[in-house]
């Protein structure tokens, strides 16, 4: 806890979870993620490595925000001139869920979060989401130093309904924290969609805001025995949204092997390469 502190309940338990705004935590990233690029950049010597995904459905579960000693004194600053003026700038493009409280809570140019937001969930969850996008900027702006690759980072979806920040992974990029993330992350170049949703339309649409591209890097959940969708989902993806990419969750599983549909849809996506 004391080299690499990870972020408090606000109960005050431990969570499993390292902080995203202690330097020792984002150094030893760094360090791993700047290892890597040099390995790739010595055996990528025919350019298969196509992007880079950056972290795992971050953010954090079970809490709507870090409510440890140095997060809550941050959370108690001023938000940051740079996230207040991509607001105000792009006010009209914002999702309704950063825009609304923005401007209900009086459209400030300074504040503190709970000046500028309100006091809720959803400003707990914009504070982490800022912390997170600076966080894996600097990882992203790193590699690309070495190795100018694409990069993505890939979000559990947010539930809808009454549920809260830490349901779903709190900060991470999910649909009602992309921008902020765009505003703090530019180095990003996408932010993913692992979709599961039994509306899976409805939360891949989500995704397509602001010049984001729609990418799926998780699809079909096989552990729920959803096993034969994967070859609509793909046609879906790429002939309504001109999607990026999609992937089955579990490509390499038993399940895909012999003659899964999926083989058949993605001979026919091939022939449409051109086109797509």
């Amino acid at each position: 806890m004391k080299r690499f502190p990870r972020m408090l309940f606000k109960d005050r338990r431990i969570s499993t979870t390292i902080s995203n705004i202690n330097r020792n935590c984002l150094n030893a990233d760094l360090k791993a993620y700047k290892k890597l690029m040099e390995r790739i950049v010595q055996v990528d010597k025919h350019g298969t490595v196509l992007m880079m995904q950056i972290e795992n459905e971050v953010g954090l579960l079970g809490g709507t925000r870090d409510f440890s000693a140095e997060a809550s004194k941050l959370f108690e600053q001023q938000v940051p001139a740079e996230l207040i003026k991509y607001i105000r700038n792009n006010l009209n493009k914002l999702k309704s869920g950063i825009s609304a409280p923005y401007i209900s809570n009086g459209s400030k140019t300074r504040g503190t979060w709970e000046e500028v937001f309100g006091k809720s969930p959803n400003t707990d969850e914009i504070f982490m989401a800022w912390n997170y996008a600076k966080y894996v900027n600097e990882l992203s702006k790193a590699g690309k130093a070495i190795y100018n690759l694409p990069t993505f980072v890939n979000a559990w979806d947010a539930s809808g309904g009454n549920l809260i920040p830490g349901v779903w992974p709190s900060g991470g990029p999910n649909y009602l924290m992309l921008d902020i993330w765009q505003a703090g992350a530019p180095d990003i170049d996408i932010l993913a969609n692992d979709n599961y949703s039994p509306t899976f339309g409805l939360s891949a649409a989500n995704f397509v805001h602001n010049e984001n591209p729609l990418l799926l890097p998780e699809a079909c959940a096989i552990w729920m025995n959803d096993t034969i969708s994967a070859a609509p989902k793909a046609f879906f993806c790429f002939g309504h949204f001109k999607a990026m990419g999609f992937s089955p969750f579990g490509i390499d599983h038993p399940t895909y092997h012999s003659n899964h549909s999926i083989k058949k849809a993605y001979e026919v996506l091939d022939n449409l390469s051109p086109l797509i």
